[in-house]
């Protein structure tokens, strides 16, 4: 994620802006996909805190676990609310036909 900040401050900015859809040699075209690894890591987090809180490893502590799943659990609803309003494009309704 952090490399394609970088990539993104260091690229040469286009032209028409957003009227184009970015080409594959553009930062742009990867943050659709940068987000969802980051939605899988998330969820993947996540049931590692629930493995961890049915399966207490010995030199774990105990709070840990509950904290990483709920903090799991707002980091799944941020990074979804931010990839609906970014990537999914609504559909026009029967008024703006």
């Amino acid at each position: 994620m952090y490399g394609y900040y970088l990539w993104s401050a260091l690229a040469p900015k286009s032209k028409d802006g957003d009227k184009v859809k970015p080409r594959w040699n553009q930062p742009a075209f990867y943050k659709k996909y940068i987000t969802s690894l980051q939605l899988l890591q998330f969820s993947v987090m996540m049931v590692q805190a629930i493995y961890d809180i049915v399966v207490p490893a010995p030199n774990y502590p105990k709070f840990c676990a509950p904290i990483l799943f709920f903090y799991m659990i707002t980091m799944l609803y941020l990074f979804r609310q931010f990839f609906v309003q970014s990537y999914k494009t609504s559909k026009p309704s029967k008024k703006e036909l």
